[in-house]
């Protein structure tokens, strides 16, 4: 059986504005001329003579007196005999320059030579229009200038090796060809010695980290962090097929997504402070999903006060975050900017969330070539918010390259002022606009200020205390002659103040401070800040607080009493203390936030005391007495998030005896969540979890891209820690966490044709369940062909069929090139030669240009598949039309 493709692949030609001429081996425009005026040519003698000469004066410089552009004149044009007669139009520019030097009115007269960007890569996949989302030239169905506008800024920058990118993901196959050159390399590490030089906790963490394993080695098994690398900064001009946003970067791996594309928020946040600790100013997170989680949120803004940028991914439910909000895009914090996917067209992308008070701008995400993991040369197309949010990352980059000394808010501001605003984004993303790096790295004040608060919207602050309030005002450059000012619904407005008065550090700068005087009842505290400035327009913040108690066991004599059965507590400690006299919980002076319980066994029995889960690097102890002063210890144990080592310990019990259990922080960097089980005959949860797809049900067909998906998951008895997060994820793609855990749902996008979705569900001790899986197959409303499996028959010796393939697709599995080419919005047929001789295909009157490629199968007609096709032949352009 033969099987014939019929590919198409867009390809837009480039119009240019004004037909250029060529001049010897130059580019010159086909009717302007450049003259300087001799001295003592007055204005209307001047522009007389020039009109005797067949031209008119476009424009007069002041930089250089005399210095003008000239245009042909309106009489001249018309007697042209054809617009697109290049060497006409060469013979008339020079007779007029000819006749303007001999006029004796000019000290020179010169053609208006066309100049270029100076630097322009010769990667491959650039020079032929590959990545289109670098320059658009409308190439391939595209719109010309839908790019990121990045070749006129790499006039500016094309890098700098001092800026640090971590690629929070599935790690980074730092051997390949594009990126090998590119990687961060850890100052403090010997490599390859098994030691942990810097005392980190990593071994051997060269280029980065695995938080999964606790290791010092990053190497992706995914391709998804590769492909996001490559984006970012693969190298130029080095003879390969890729150019990054940035030629010059470090690259840090951080990963903590399995090779199926499933990670822990604890990993998560374990990259994020190493990221950070190690001198990353951009962190680039092409991941998300699920609820808010407190420790995400304090991992972020501990970021956010160390001056990092957290760029990421919308997500790609086809969603309203405005509406359901995804995370982390959606945490309110001044150091996330959140992308959204648009295509070639300046079109937002089907797939991508959007949000107008949550999504701040769009990027390219659709076709998108770079590395993969495969292999040192692997590259492949990926589509997704995640293949936009490395564009952002990259033009990043390019801004501190620039402008080494900008802060959080100059680059953030940068990033999102340089915005080109286009109608698919208005009311879709804050800005309304696409990303422009050129934009971003010329831009100067815009007279808007730009108002930012500590602490941010969301963060709880402690009930009648006095918090401190800092806002940062800027317009992408300090001001520091704003008025501050803050209003509270039933209370005292307040007045900032910028005078290095306590507790304002510093005089003169951009951060004006105020004392809050927190009220004593718990609940929701909103305060609206004010910033004003002469010539500026004025800017607005509301921020909205949580109040929260005191921990009612912060001290020793207030300990909370648990059950002699033992129970299971949820708890926190970022407001406790330590109090004065307390011992050193595990040995460390450095403890911190310390909470109480007390326990009596009514029976002698071993007791288990397990801080698993816990956000913080736990400290458990256990001690007898009733005097904080003379506690005798009974056990300890020292946990670690980063290093995924638990604080839990057992001990034996005897019956009556009162025991004083304490649970603290390593140090006061780790204040957070806090689990506790506190457990008699218990042993530690060494049984994964359970989980399970009530909907949809597999082998079901649908006719929507983005359908939901629900079901259940539990922890397995007897030991049971709970289930903490479902993962969710569609045939290769990476996991997105579920809403809920016990009852979970998540909305998932599919691909045309059949679909495997898989959810997986993760307990507290950090064990995995099996996947549970569906088959979903999606059918599109598009060609009746679009899919190989429903390939029209030609019947007959002879004839033509037609099919508009505008919403053809490229179903995954389908050959990567055709006839040289990445092809796309495939079309299918088959045909059954009834007689053995020679066949002719071709296509006609198409309004693209399309290719083709003739297969053949090993199998049975019945047995065809996509994925066992061999080639007969293929061809681009072989006849015209």
């Amino acid at each position: 059986m033969l099987l014939l493709a019929a590919w198409s692949l867009s390809a837009g030609t480039l119009t240019a504005q004004t037909n250029f001429i060529t001049l010897g081996n130059y580019t010159i425009h086909p009717t302007r001329i450049l003259v300087k005026f001799k001295d003592g040519m007055g204005s209307a003698l001047s522009a007389e003579a020039v009109r005797q000469a067949g031209s008119k004066i476009h424009r007069r410089y002041n930089l250089v007196p005399g210095l003008a552009v000239l245009e042909e004149a309106a009489a001249v044009a018309q007697a042209v005999v054809s617009g697109t007669d290049e060497s006409a139009r060469r013979v008339k520019l020079l007779s007029r320059i000819d006749v303007l030097k001999k006029s004796g009115l000019f000290e020179y007269v010169e053609p208006d030579y066309i100049v270029h960007s100076l630097l322009t890569p010769t990667d491959s996949a650039f020079t032929n229009g590959t990545l289109w989302a670098l320059r658009n030239r409308g190439q391939n169905g595209g719109t010309a200038g839908a790019d990121i506008g990045v070749t006129n800024a790499w006039d500016f920058t094309t890098g700098s090796t001092n800026v640090i990118v971590a690629v929070v993901d599935t790690g980074i196959r730092y051997t390949h060809q594009e990126l090998v050159n590119q990687m961060w390399r850890n100052p403090d590490e010997v490599p390859g010695n098994g030691v942990d030089d810097d005392g980190d906790g990593f071994v051997d963490d060269v280029f980065g980290i695995n938080a999964i394993t606790g290791t010092g080695d990053p190497f992706d098994d995914n391709n998804h962090g590769t492909h996001v690398s490559g984006t970012i900064g693969a190298a130029a001009n080095d003879g390969h097929p890729h150019v990054g946003v940035t030629w010059h970067v470090r690259l840090m791996g951080c990963k903590f997504l399995s090779a199926q594309g499933f990670g822990a928020l604890s990993d998560a946040i374990t990259c994020i402070d190493y990221a950070v600790n190690k001198g990353a100013k951009i962190m680039n997170n092409s991941w998300g999903g699920g609820p808010f989680t407190q420790s995400l949120f304090d991992a972020i803004n501990r970021a956010r006060q160390k001056g990092v940028l957290f760029v990421v991914a919308a997500q790609n439910s086809g969603l309203n975050n405005d509406l359901f909000a995804a995370y982390p895009a959606n945490y309110q914090l001044d150091n996330i900017i959140a992308v959204a996917a648009i295509d070639r067209n300046d079109q937002l992308a089907d797939f991508s969330n959007f949000g107008q008070a949550t999504v701040h701008l769009g990027a390219p995400g659709v076709d998108i070539f770079s590395s993969t993991a495969g292999s040192d040369s692997d590259y492949q197309l990926f589509d997704g918010t995640s293949m936009a949010t490395p564009h952002v990352v990259g033009v990043a980059a390019l801004i501190l390259s620039q402008y080494p000394g900008a802060d959080l808010d100059e680059l953030r501001g940068r990033i999102l002022g340089g915005v080109v605003p286009i109608p698919a984004l208005r009311g879709k993303t804050i800005t309304g606009g696409r990303l422009n790096a050129y934009n971003s790295i010329a831009l100067s004040g815009t007279g808007i200020l730009q108002l930012s608060v500590d602490p941010p919207s969301g963060a709880a602050i402690l009930s009648s205390s006095t918090q401190p309030i800092f806002a940062k005002v800027k317009d992408l450059f300090s001001v520091t002659n704003a008025t501050v000012s803050a209003a509270i619904a039933g209370s005292t407005n307040l007045t900032f103040a910028n005078n290095g008065q306590p507790p304002d550090v510093l005089a003169g700068d951009a951060i004006y401070s105020a004392s809050l005087q927190v009220p004593a009842s718990p609940g929701l505290l909103t305060v609206t800040v004010v910033a004003a400035a002469t010539n500026k327009i004025g800017a607005t913040n509301v921020v909205t607080y949580t109040i929260v108690p005191p921990p009612s066991n912060d001290n020793f004599v207030n300990a909370t009493k648990v059950p002699a059965e033992g129970e299971f507590i949820l708890s926190n400690n970022r407001f406790a203390t330590i109090e004065t006299n307390e011992p050193f919980h595990g040995g460390l002076t450095t403890v911190a936030a310390s909470l109480w319980w007390a326990w009596s066994p009514t029976g002698n029995t071993n007791v288990l005391v397990d801080a698993t889960g816990s956000a913080i690097d736990a400290v458990v102890a256990v001690y007898t007495g009733n005097d904080l002063t003379r506690l005798q210890p009974v056990a300890a144990a020292v946990g670690s998030v980063a290093q995924k080592k638990t604080a839990h310990l057992s001990f034996n019990a005897q019956a009556g005896v009162a025991y004083q259990i304490a649970v603290a922080s390593a140090d006061t960097n780790s204040l957070g969540s806090i689990r506790l089980r506190i457990a008699p005959g218990g042993r530690l949860d060494v049984n994964p979890p359970s989980i399970f797809i009530a909907s949809p049900s597999s082998g079901v067909s649908v006719n929507n891209k983005v359908i939901s998906i629900n079901g259940t998951a539990f922890d397995s008895a007897p030991d049971i820690s709970g289930v903490t997060e479902v993962l969710v994820k569609v045939n290769n793609g990476i996991a997105s966490p579920a809403a809920g855990t016990t009852n979970w749902v998540a909305p998932v996008l599919l691909q045309p044709g059949a679909n495997v979705i898989q959810a997986v569900a993760v307990d507290a001790a950090g064990h995995t369940s099996a996947a549970a899986s569906v088959q979903v197959s999606y059918l599109p409303p598009t060609a009746p062909n679009d899919l190989f499996i429903n390939a029209t028959p030609l019947i007959g010796t002879s004839g033509t069929n037609s099919v508009s393939s505008g919403l053809a697709t490229k179903e995954p599995g389908e050959p990567a090139l055709i006839a040289g080419n990445i092809g796309g919005k495939s079309v299918w047929w088959t045909f059954a030669p009834p007689a053995d001789g020679v066949l002719t295909l071709r296509t006609t009157n198409s309004t693209f240009d399309t290719i083709m490629a003739l297969y053949t199968t090993n199998n049975a007609a019945s047995n065809a598949s996509i994925s066992n096709l061999v080639e007969v032949a293929s061809n681009d352009d072989a006849y015209g039309g």
